[in-house]
């Protein structure tokens, strides 16, 4: 959310009527007078909403408004917003149980993935160099803000080897569950 403050001033010496503001990404902005005596502002604020798909560009916005009135005056001013387009990424990983009791017990690894960055992300690999390097890498294609899926791998131990009981899954704080392909 980006809030634009304008200011319109009279720096002529005649009153200024019928003006208008328009801005170049959101249109015309309402002011609360349509004349100025000479000296006078009139300010008006209005909020742009971003999306994250322009967050994800990180590319400035930029934006113009210009100010005409009936006496053939104008004026043009702009504004840059720098958009902050930081990627960052956490990890936890968690057993349960946390303590090994038998040989054949199941042991479920829990991996939860979080975006801590201002970006989308994309092509994220998981990869867990204690487990079998076949079974140990996962792609989560779009990792969007503050959402966190979470990689389960319930694994099998013996006196020797880990073996996967079965594939892993992943469950989503969201109304349904998917899977991710393994690599």
């Amino acid at each position: 959310m980006v809030t634009y403050t304008y200011t319109v001033t009279n720096t002529g010496t005649k009153t200024l009527t019928n003006i208008t503001v328009i801005d170049d990404r959101l249109g015309g902005i309402m002011l609360d007078t349509t004349f100025l005596p000479p000296g006078a502002s009139v300010l008006n604020t209005t909020t742009l909403y971003v999306n994250q798909t322009v967050i994800d560009l990180g590319l400035p916005i930029d934006n113009i408004a210009t100010v005409t009135t009936d006496q053939k005056v104008s004026a043009t001013d702009n504004a840059t917003v720098e958009i902050d387009a930081e990627p960052g990424v956490a990890i936890t990983k968690m057993a349960d149980p946390s303590k090994y009791f038998e040989v054949g017990q199941v042991i479920n690894y829990t991996y939860t993935v979080i975006n801590t960055g201002t970006v989308t992300l994309t092509g994220i690999v998981v990869f867990d160099d204690f487990l079998n390097w076949a079974l140990s890498r996962w792609t989560i294609p779009h990792l969007h803000l503050a959402s966190t899926p979470l990689v389960t791998i319930p694994m099998l131990y013996n006196k020797m080897t880990s073996v996967p009981v079965r594939r892993w899954s992943t469950t989503q704080p969201s109304p349904r569950n998917r899977r991710l392909p393994m690599m």
